[in-house]
């Protein structure tokens, strides 16, 4: 098998058909699907990308390394199996998702805290009007959970 073949490069077929979509959305993702574009920055003919994005054309070695080349965030992995993410994730990427993801359980924390400091307010609020009622000085010096 030469490099020009690898196997997918047949007219039709399911590997091939989902080669051509994951082609067709690094098309989209960096050039708004503007086959001209797309074909200026790989060296890939416009008809030819064209026929592959459609899926009427296969797509061999020399194919994908032009699309590598071109769009080096892209994933050789994601784009030749689908699997994992179509881009790589860069250090700084991981480490704005770890900070986020960090963030989000601290906001979920807090959320539920004003929750649970919101029912206690009433709670007392509610203890307070019953002191009222009977006419009693509330001191708040104990919390609902001594009571």
């Amino acid at each position: 098998m030469n490099k020009k073949n690898i196997g997918i490069n047949s007219k039709s077929g399911g590997e091939n058909d989902e080669i051509s979509i994951r082609i067709s959305q690094i098309r989209q993702y960096f050039c708004e699907n503007i086959n001209r574009l797309f074909s200026t920055k790989t060296g890939i003919d416009e008809a030819t990308s064209a026929k592959i994005c459609s899926g009427t054309r296969g797509v061999g070695a020399n194919i994908l390394e032009k699309i590598v080349k071109a769009f080096p965030s892209v994933d050789a992995r994601w784009l030749i199996t689908g699997e994992g993410e179509m881009l790589y994730q860069t250090t700084n990427q991981v480490k704005d998702t770890a900070i986020v993801d960090y963030l989000d359980k601290k906001l979920q924390e807090k959320t539920e805290e004003c929750v649970r400091l919101k029912l206690e307010l009433e709670a007392i609020k509610e203890y307070a009007a019953k002191y009222a009622e009977k006419g009693e000085a509330y001191s708040g010096t104990t919390t609902l959970m001594e009571k």
